[in-house]
Parts: C-alpha cells; sequence; structure tokens
C-alpha cells in the first residue's frame, strides 16, 4: 500500500536539483559531481573540478536539463499534492540561477545561454501565478455565489 503522501521519485530527484539550484549564491560556482557550491578561494575543489573535467560549457547543459525536468514536471504532477512545493522550488531555482549569470556575467564570460533559460523560467512562473490566480477567483466567486444565494 502507497501512500498519497509519498512523492514520487522523478519529482523528488526534480525538486532536489532545483534545490540545488536555488542555494546558489552570487559569486559561487557550482560542482554537480559532488553537489556543493564553490568560491573562487576552495582551491581544492577547483581542482576536484577540474579533473572531472566539469566546466561552465558542461554545467549549462546539466542546468538547461534541471531546468526542462522541471518543466516537464510542472506539467506531468499538476495535481500532485507536492506540485505547490515543485512550484516553489522552482521560483527559487531561478534565483539561484540568475545569481550564478551574475557569478560568470562579472568575469566576462558569455551568458545568452543562462539569460534564455531565465526567461524560459519567468514565463512559466507567470503561468503559475496566473493559474493559481484564476483558481482562488473561481473559489472567491464561488464563495460569494453561496453566501448571495444564502442572503435569500
Amino acid at each position: 500500500m502507497t501512500s498519497d503522501y509519498r512523492i514520487p521519485a522523478p519529482l523528488q530527484n526534480t525538486i532536489d536539483n532545483l534545490s540545488f539550484l536555488a542555494r546558489t549564491q552570487e559569486g559561487e560556482k557550482l560542482f554537480f559531481k559532488e553537489k556543493i557550491h564553490l568560491l573562487n578561494s576552495d582551491w581544492g575543489a577547483r581542482m576536484r573540478r577540474y579533473y572531472y573535467n566539469e566546466n561552465f560549457e558542461s554545467q549549462k547543459k546539466i542546468i538547461k536539463e534541471i531546468v526542462e525536468n522541471g518543466l516537464d514536471s510542472l506539467d506531468t504532477y499538476k495535481d500532485n499534492i507536492h506540485y505547490p512545493r515543485l512550484v516553489q522550488e522552482f521560483k527559487r531555482a531561478k534565483d539561484g540561477i540568475c545569481n550564478l549569470r551574475n557569478t560568470y556575467f562579472k568575469q566576462l564570460r558569455e551568458t545568452g545561454e543562462l539569460d534564455t533559460v531565465i526567461y524560459m523560467m519567468e514565463q512559466q512562473i507567470n503561468a503559475c501565478d496566473k493559474a493559481e490566480e484564476d483558481e482562488n477567483n473561481k473559489y472567491i466567486d464561488r464563495e460569494s455565489n453561496n453566501s448571495a444565494s444564502d442572503d435569500y
């Protein structure tokens, strides 16, 4: 017997990856192999990152994949009890990617691909916010109609 509150494994993986991106602060870089954030002064981690051939170009591909999985999950798990958490992590991940973008921009690196990812995320967040607002308005209308009929 499975609990209704159990998080499906693909959804949990997506939420974990979005959460990792969300924790990125400006000035930090990512190391996906060990799921850590690096500062420029962290030479040991930078050497491991070099050893595993993890650089900004390979990371942009990983970030795109995580965001695409997030977009797919937002569509797939719309009726799941954990959907609000997914939306929250998706919004926070956008902020983390913005911080990463600013870190690389200050180092005069090309950030166009990250700008595109951020734009896609903003569009999806706006759609989620609009859907939530529409749902809230339906509830308010329904409640006001119920109370109006009670007045008679």
